[in-house]
């Protein structure tokens, strides 16, 4: 069975070697590893996951749509250390692909979703640029 496949801003949009997901998630291994364990194994399950199963992980509340076509994964739902948030988005040039757009690690109940927005624009507005 064929998965998610997942991109991490900027890809496929830049090629840049900084992504700061991918970032977030190296200083989240270093400084909580426990932590760190959890969500690369969500990450793992969103890759495995086909339409059906994101739909079936948005119904059981693992993901919350956001609106617009951004998404939010929560890891864990709730704890007293602090919930890693993951934003994303699907790929707008690929088929079944998930681009992660930012990462945090909140300890209070109201979300940043600033960044994740400005990264969706930026992909959607790429995307737009090569249709011309």
């Amino acid at each position: 069975m064929r998965g998610l496949k997942i991109y991490y801003y900027p890809e496929p949009l830049l090629d840049r070697r900084r992504k700061p997901v991918k970032f977030f998630l190296n200083d989240l291994k270093k400084k909580r590893p426990a932590l760190h364990k959890k969500v690369d194994l969500q990450i793992k399950k969103l890759m495995r996951a086909n339409i059906f199963i994101f739909n079936e992980m948005i119904k059981n509340k693992n993901i919350y749509p956001l609106g617009d076509g951004l998404y939010e994964l929560r890891v864990p739902k709730r704890a007293k250390g602090g919930v890693v948030r993951l934003y994303f988005m699907f790929s707008p040039w690929e088929e079944e692909a998930l681009i992660l757009l930012d990462a945090e690690l909140k300890k209070q109940d109201s979300a940043s979703t600033k960044t994740a927005l400005t990264r969706q624009k930026d992909v959607l507005k790429s995307l737009r640029r090569q249709q011309k």
